[in-house]
């Protein structure tokens, strides 16, 4: 199912009121941001890209999930590539992976409070929202900021939904990973084409 929204201004998708299924894969493409204000399932691969052209001209461009709303993908691969998330509700992948982009050049944030120096920032309490196998966080050309995660926890950690690999993908040239903070994780991977800085203590518990 292609869901569509690129008029000029205003190309939102908004689902709320009876819980949305679809018995088939969904793209969902938007000019500006995907609202989630009810639960959504889908059987299959989900592929959402808010900010379809990166244009960032003051439209949000992104993904939310309210409060106690969820996306699931009845354990399917979810691919999300977005200008910023607000993940108050649950996003479920099962058995299978979560893939989040930003557009190029563009910054992300993990862990600590959520407003970090990245335009995609994922509080620790976010994190805690993801149910999947794999999770990857990546950017084509910017930085991911690594602020608290799991900071002084071995046993309940902020990605404990995470059942496999963290992986913080910022392997393009101009790419790079910064640690600014202690952060714990089950299983990591990090690339960074342009290095990568320590500024804190990292564990894995695996």
């Amino acid at each position: 199912v292609n869901v569509l929204a690129l008029k000029e201004l205003g190309g939102n998708i908004t689902f709320h009121g009876e819980p949305t299924t679809f018995v088939q894969p969904v793209y969902m493409v938007v000019r500006d941001s995907v609202d989630m204000l009810t639960n959504v399932t889908v059987d299959g691969h989900v592929d959402i890209i808010t900010d379809a052209w990166c244009e960032d001209q003051g439209t949000p461009g992104t993904l939310t999930l309210s409060t106690g709303s969820h996306l699931v993908s009845t354990n399917s691969l979810i691919e999300v590539t977005t200008r910023g998330v607000v993940l108050n509700g649950i996003i479920n992948a099962g058995s299978d992976n979560i893939m989040f982009t930003t557009c190029n050049r563009n910054s992300m944030g993990i862990g600590g409070t959520g407003s970090g120096d990245g335009l995609v920032n994922f509080a620790s309490e976010e994190l805690r929202h993801i149910i999947c196998n794999d999770l990857k966080f990546e950017t084509p050309r910017g930085v991911i900021n690594v602020h608290s995660v799991s900071a002084g926890q071995l046993f309940d950690l902020d990605t404990t939904t995470v059942t496999g690999i963290v992986t913080l993908n910022a392997s393009s040239e101009a790419g790079r990973v910064e640690f600014n903070e202690d952060a714990v994780f089950k299983t990591l991977r990090v690339y960074a084409g342009n290095g990568t800085i320590v500024r804190g203590d990292i564990m894995t518990t695996v």
